[in-house]
């Protein structure tokens, strides 16, 4: 099956004009794909991800 997605294409536009992104991290060693860490509607900074690779870090040490 044939998925298409915007990944890598940037952030889009609300309604009302403001900057979002979504961003996600996923793995997949159990031959399925699971997301560990994830940020929804992020607006105002420059790199989403690494806020949601900084979620994956604290949930793996317990903070």
């Amino acid at each position: 099956m044939l998925r298409c997605t915007n990944a890598q294409r940037g952030s889009n536009l609300t309604e009302d004009g403001h900057v979002e992104c979504d961003a996600s991290i996923m793995e997949s060693s159990s031959g399925t794909f699971r997301v560990v860490g994830a940020v929804p509607c992020i607006s105002s900074v420059k790199n989403a991800i690494k806020i949601a690779a900084l979620l994956v870090k604290e949930e793996m040490s317990g903070s």
